[in-house]
């Protein structure tokens, strides 16, 4: 249905982390032990000049273009380089000062431009150091259809596409720069070009309302990156920063004198990306909005009417031609995303030759928990984004009570690292055992174990280093299925326990596994096989000692956080670890106990990777 395409937040995170990525951002609340935060998105234009549309903006609003007098935003962050935490001055005071000037900006803006809030619902802190959206009254949802709660035209937004490599920033950076730049760089280019062009468009009040300072790792010192005993995501942080340096140097070589970008230091440059990568998200990308298609068939009947009206060509060759030009390019839309899929070669998948990235204002105040029944989607016909509660069951939103989207199925090392939150009931939450299966092996097996002939397999099978070994909550995949006992895909990621298998079936059966053969160790076992409940019992064992290798136990950090919660701490960065290593231990016991019936009689094969 192309009236409607539904959104996911933009989630390409561990691939892009690798070639020039970050993400990070958040103002986080405490809200019943769970720390969220508000926002998501974003959407705009590409393939013009963008102070052709700052000129479009203002023109809309009916305001009169003149140089705003006001001088560079001064940023309160204090970036280092590299390895260093970028730092944040910002008090606690001055984040509450802010978020009350911005409920109340943002609530004015809102009904001044062509956005639109459902009638019960209104912008509002949230805990005092963040937005969200509330109703004012109860709001009943059944199956009947969806509710509508939030729709934003297209035009108030930014966007980028996988479709177009045009630069729209054309006296800001140069070609070269923006068409090799990933999607996030992009809108923050876009981002940081609206706050330098010197005019007052009608996104300033927005622009002003966006946090002046985040609380994600980026911005931790060493002491507070140890506090959460996980090694992966104090990793990830590494390549971030390193990566925030090296685009900037990239875009101070790139970028041009007298459009602004020369008085963007790295402070402001770290803020546009983490304003980016904590409010994007990101869907199917049309070829051309409908307003635009249909503009371009009224031109193609106004050329056929004016050549027959001219006498040039008889009326039937005329309509005929004009015919033809319609058909095809109805059929350029739908034949040619569907080459870019079938020709898209992006490790994102199938469809990431279709992509569209969007930073929509009023959509990103909605805050997000995994299982929210609305979700963001961009209706074709009308070209605009909206929020809105999917036609599913029966239930009330409540007055007062935060109403939320789904940002999609993010991990809390994802939620932390991007967003600034931890979700303390996160049904999508990993935890990461090692970065290679190799690795993993190598921990796994006891030391007087020969592993050399398990690790010539995986290198023969290339199965010893396709990425990080993850675990998941097998109960996700279990409810989803029906029931039934767990098996492995139900908790390790697909690589990992094709390789696992492989490896038991090496070690406990003496099974030669061969690339002719491997196809049947892609497919899970019965729960009660002994293959499958060996794997099983090794995995379990892996995760006992990454549980044990973890400096305080689960009970302890509880007693630790209600300490500072209850004291009313203002160390956010301990109240976020804590709460992080919280949710991973939790996860991790929560799969110990799940793996525990079904290893039971796993028998003496299990032995290789308990004892």
């Amino acid at each position: 249905d192309r009236s409607k395409t539904t959104f996911d937040d933009a989630d390409d995170v561990d691939d892009e982390l690798r070639m020039e990525a970050t993400i990070g951002f958040a103002v986080p609340i405490v809200e019943n032990g769970a720390v969220r935060r508000g926002g998501q998105k974003w959407c705009g234009r590409s393939g013009f000049d963008m102070s052709e549309v700052s000129l479009v903006r203002r023109q809309a609003q009916g305001k009169k273009s003149k140089r705003s007098k006001r001088g560079a935003d001064k940023n309160d962050d204090a970036v280092g380089f590299g390895d260093k935490a970028v730092k944040s001055n910002t008090t606690h005071h001055e984040k509450k000062q802010q978020v009350e000037s911005a409920e109340d900006s943002i609530s004015k803006w809102v009904t001044a431009v062509d956005a639109k809030l459902h009638e019960s619902l209104r912008v509002a802190r949230i805990g005092g150091f963040d937005l969200g959206v509330v109703p004012t009254r109860d709001i009943l949802t059944d199956a009947s259809g969806d509710v509508v709660l939030a729709q934003v035209p297209a035009q108030l937004s930014f966007q980028t596409s996988t479709l177009s490599n045009a630069n729209p920033l054309r006296a800001f950076v140069s070609n070269d720069f923006y068409r090799a730049a990933p999607w996030f760089l992009r809108l923050a280019l876009q981002v940081l070009y609206e706050k330098h062009s010197g005019f007052e468009t009608d996104l300033k009040p927005y622009l002003d309302a966006l946090p002046r300072s985040f609380d994600t790792p980026l911005h931790w010192n060493d002491a507070q990156m140890r506090a959460l005993q996980y090694a992966p995501l104090q990793d990830d942080v590494r390549v971030q920063r390193a990566s925030y340096e090296r685009l900037f140097q990239q875009f101070v070589k790139a970028r041009k004198a007298g459009a602004g970008a020369d008085s963007v230091a790295y402070e402001e440059f770290v803020w546009a990306l983490e304003v980016v990568r904590s409010r994007a998200f990101s869907g199917e990308s049309e070829l051309a909005p409908f307003k635009q298609r249909m503009q371009l068939v009224a031109a193609v009947i106004s050329a056929a009417l004016g050549v027959v009206s001219l006498g040039i060509v008889q009326p039937s060759d005329a309509f005929n031609g004009a015919g033809a030009a319609i058909s095809s390019l109805l059929a350029f839309d739908l034949i040619y995303p569907r080459v870019l899929r079938a020709t898209s070669t992006n490790d994102g998948g199938r469809d990431a030759a279709l992509k569209r990235y969007v930073l929509c204002p009023v959509v990103d105040l909605f805050n997000h928990d995994c299982n929210a029944d609305s979700d963001v989607s961009y209706e074709y016909f009308f070209d605009r984004f909206a929020v809105r509660v999917r036609r599913a069951r029966e239930r009330v939103l409540r007055k007062g009570e935060q109403v939320y989207i789904s940002y999609g199925n993010q991990s809390n090392d994802q939620l932390l690292q991007y967003f600034g939150f931890v979700e303390s009931a996160n049904k999508f939450d990993t935890f990461v055992l090692a970065d290679s299966f190799a690795e993993f092996l190598q921990r796994l097996l006891p030391p007087a174990a020969n592993v050399q002939p398990a690790l010539d397999m995986l290198q023969a099978l290339n199965l010893d280093s396709r990425g990080r070994v993850v675990v998941r909550n097998p109960l996700l995949a279990t409810a989803k299925r029906g029931g039934g006992g767990v098996v492995i895909d139900d908790v390790l990621d697909k690589s990992s326990a094709v390789a696992l298998r492989a490896v038991v079936a090496l070690i406990e059966e003496s099974v030669q596994v061969s690339v002719g053969n491997l196809r049947l160790l892609s497919v899970a076992g019965a729960a009660d096989s002994k293959r499958e409940k060996t794997a099983l019992a090794w995995l379990a064992h892996a995760c006992n000692a990454a549980l044990d290798a973890m400096p305080t136990t689960l009970a302890k950090d509880n007693a630790t956080l209600k300490a500072a919660l209850d004291l009313q701490s203002t160390d956010r960065a301990q109240t976020l670890a804590l709460q992080f290593r919280i949710a991973k231990k939790t996860l991790l016991s929560t799969i110990i106990g799940s793996l525990s019936t079904t290893t039971t009689g796993a028998g003496a094969g299990a032995g290789v990777g308990v004892d």
